[in-house]
C-alpha cells in the first residue's frame, strides 16, 4: 500500500426539507428503530439469542430517514424508493428481513400485504426464512406474528408477508404495501420487475419499494438502470426527491488493494465479518487472476465488466513460448475438438504433455465465402491468419469437415495421437468418420462440469508451465474468454461479456480445456491400472 493511493469520498445523500415541503418526524424514526433493537433478536452466529442493534450507518442512513421523512401536506411518508447497494456480507438479509416484518405490522398498514423478491424464488426465500426465523428466536414476535402456509401473518391488522416470483406475481392480483427486491442485479430479465412495480403499488397511500443489491456486470440490466439513476439524483443531475439513496463502493479511481478503501467500501468491516477474511480473499485474488475482478464486484461494489475475467493479457503473454512441430515429431498427444456451427470457426488443439509442462498446437478451420465481412464484424484478420497458416479456409460458405478429418488422420501419423475429447454439440457425422479411421473418440460434457480441467489449464497458465507458441488466434480467443463462478467455486468458460459479445469465439480455448480434461483423465486410468499391473502391496 502507497501513501499516494487516491481514495475518492465517500457517496453520501443530502436531504433537505426541500424549501418546507418535508420535516422529519424523530418519533415515527425511532418506533421502526425500537422494532428492530428492542423486538428482533440475532438468530445465528455469536450473537444467537440477543436483541439485534443496528449499527449506526444502518440507523443513520436507513431507517431513521426511511421511517422519519414525513410529506408535510398529509404527514405522510416521503421515501417511496429505497436504493441500497452494499458489497457481500455487509448485513443485508438481517436489514431486510426486518424491514419486511416491521412493513408488515408494526408499521401500521391494514392489509398490508409485503413482498419479497429475487431473481428466482430460492433467492427470495433467503431473506422469507431469515424473517420466519427471527419470528421464532425473538419472544415477543410470536404473540403478533403467525408462521401459516409459507407466509407470515400479521393478524391485528391483517397484513401478510411472502416471498414471490415471477409466476406467483402475474397469476395473482397483488396490491403491495411494500416490495424488497434482493440482489436485483442478478436479475436477467425485466419481467418480475415490472410486474412488481408497474402501477401495483398505486392503491396504498405511502407504499415502499426497497431494492438492495451488489454491483453487477451487465450494463443492460435493470439494475445498471436503477443503479444510474441513484447515482444521477446524488450528483444533483436528476431531482427526485421521493428515493432515498444509501451506495457503499469504492470508486473507479480509488487503489481497489488499499485496505483504506476496503473500510471505505464495507460499512459492516470489524461486525459482521473480519479484516482477515477479506485479507484472506484478496490474497486469493491477487494469487488467481480471474478471480480479481469478483473480489472488486462483491466486495468493494464496483460495477465491472465481467464476473470474472480469466486470463489477463499480461499472463497469457508470459506463455507464448515456441512450439515447433518438428520437434514434436513422434511424441504422444491429446486432441481437443470443438466443433462451431458451420459458417463459424471450428478448433482442433493437439496436447503434448513434456516433462517441463504442456505444449499446445492449434488450429483453426472456417468457411472462404464472405471471409471479408466476416473481418468487418469480428474485427480480427482473418485472411492474414490464413495465409500464416494458422486457419484452413474451405471452400463455400459452410465448413467442409473433411478438412478437419484430413488434419487429424494427418495428426495421426505424425504424433502417437492417443485419442480426441470433443464437444458433442454439432458432432454429428464427423466423429463416425474419424471413428472409422481408428482415431479414438471420446465426448466431453461442457459447463461447469469442465472445471476441473479448466483449473487445471489456468494452473498451468499461472505457472508457466503451458506453451501455446503465440498462435495469434488462440490469443485472440484468450482475450474474448471469462469464467463464471458458481456457488461452489466450479467455474464455466463463456464469451466475454458486452454488447459485442457474438462477435468473440472462444472456440480454441474451449478445444484446449477439453484436451486438458482428456490428459487428467488418462493420467488418472494410468495411476489405478498400476494396481492391476503390480497388485496391491501390504505395508507392515
Amino acid at each position: 500500500m502507497t501513501a499516494r493511493a487516491v481514495i475518492a469520498p465517500p457517496r453520501k445523500q443530502k436531504i433537505t426539507t426541500e424549501g418546507g415541503k418535508y420535516y422529519y418526524d424523530a418519533a415515527a424514526a425511532q418506533h421502526a428503530i425500537e422494532f428492530f433493537e428492542k423486538q428482533t433478536f440475532h438468530v445465528d452466529g455469536q450473537w444467537a439469542g440477543q436483541p439485534f442493534r443496528l449499527e449506526k450507518w444502518q440507523r443513520e442512513e436507513i431507517i431513521g430517514p426511511a421511517f422519519g421523512w414525513k410529506r408535510k401536506s398529509d404527514g405522510l411518508r416521503r421515501f417511496r424508493k429505497i436504493y441500497i447497494e452494499i458489497p457481500k456480507k455487509n448485513g443485508k438479509s438481517g436489514i431486510c428481513s426486518r424491514l419486511a416484518l416491521y412493513l408488515t405490522g408494526p408499521d401500521g398498514e391494514p392489509g398490508a400485504e409485503v413482498y419479497s423478491a429475487a431473481t428466482d424464488k430460492e433467492q427470495a426465500k433467503i431473506v422469507h426464512g431469515e424473517a420466519e426465523d427471527i419470528v421464532k428466536a425473538s419472544p415477543g414476535l410470536g404473540k403478533f406474528f403467525k408462521l401459516v402456509n409459507k407466509a407470515i401473518s400479521f393478524p391485528l391488522f391483517h397484513g401478510i408477508y411472502r416471498a414471490v416470483s415471477k409466476e406467483t406475481a402475474s397469476k395473482h392480483g397483488i396490491k403491495p404495501h411494500a416490495i424488497i427486491f434482493d440482489e436485483l442485479h442478478a436479475l436477467k430479465r425485466p419481467e418480475l420487475f415490472d410486474i412488481l412495480t408497474n402501477g401495483t403499488m398505486a392503491t396504498r397511500q405511502q407504499p415502499m419499494l426497497i431494492i438492495i443489491t451488489t454491483a453487477g456486470t451487465d450494463r443492460t440490466s435493470v439494475c445498471w438502470q436503477e443503479h444510474q439513476y441513484a447515482l444521477d439524483v446524488l450528483s444533483g443531475k436528476v431531482k427526485d426527491d421521493k428515493i432515498l439513496v444509501v451506495i457503499y463502493a469504492a470508486d473507479l479511481e480509488d487503489d481497489w488493494q488499499d485496505k483504506r478503501v476496503w473500510k471505505k467500501a464495507n460499512p459492516n468491516l470489524g461486525v459482521t465479518f473480519t479484516m482477515e477474511s477479506l485479507e484472506d480473499e484478496f490474497n486469493r485474488a491477487l494469487a488467481i487472476p480471474r478471480l480479481r475482478n469478483q473480489f472488486k464486484q462483491l466486495r468493494l461494489n464496483l460495477w465491472t465488466s465481467s464476473a470474472c475475467t480469466w486470463l489477463p493479457e499480461e499472463v497469457w503473454r508470459a506463455c507464448a513460448g515456441v512450439v515447433d512441430p518438428e520437434e514434436l515429431r513422434g511424441r504422444g498427444c491429446i486432441g481437443g475438438l470443438d466443433l462451431s456451427s458451420t459458417k463459424d470457426l471450428s478448433a482442433v488443439v493437439l496436447l503434448f504433455e513434456m516433462e517441463d509442462g504442456i505444449r499446445l498446437l492449434p488450429h483453426f478451420f472456417m468457411p472462404k465465402e464472405n471471409i471479408k465481412e466476416r473481418e468487418h464484424m469480428d474485427a480480427v484478420m482473418y485472411e492474414t491468419w490464413a495465409k500464416n497458416g494458422h486457419i484452413t479456409l474451405t471452400e463455400g460458405n459452410v465448413i467442409d469437415y473433411d478438412a478437419i478429418l484430413s488434419y487429424l488422420v494427418e495428426a495421426k501419423e505424425l504424433y502417437d495421437l492417443k485419442e480426441v475429447g470433443y464437444d458433442p454439440y454439432n458432432a454429428g457425422k464427423i466423429v463416425q468418420d474419424l471413428e472409422r479411421k481408428e482415431i479414438k473418440m471420446v465426448p466431453v460434457t461442457q459447463g461447469y462440469k469442465l472445471s476441473a480441467a479448466a483449473k487445471e489449464f489456468e494452473r498451468q497458465v499461472l505457472s508457466r508451465r503451458l506453451v501455446h507458441g503465440d498462435n495469434p488466434v488462440l490469443n485472440w480467443m484468450a482475450s474474448c474468454t471469462e469464467a463464471i463462478t458458481d456457488s461452489q467455486d466450479n467455474i464455466k468458460l463463456t464469451k466475454a461479456h458486452g454488447q459485442n459479445k457474438t462477435m468473440k469465439r472462444i472456440d480454441g480455448i474451449i478445444a484446449s480445456v477439453i484436451a486438458i480434461d482428456r490428459m487428467n483423465k488418462q493420467d488418472n486410468e494410468d495411476t489405478d491400472s498400476a494396481y492391476e499391473k503390480r497388485g496391491v502391496r501390504v505395508l507392515r
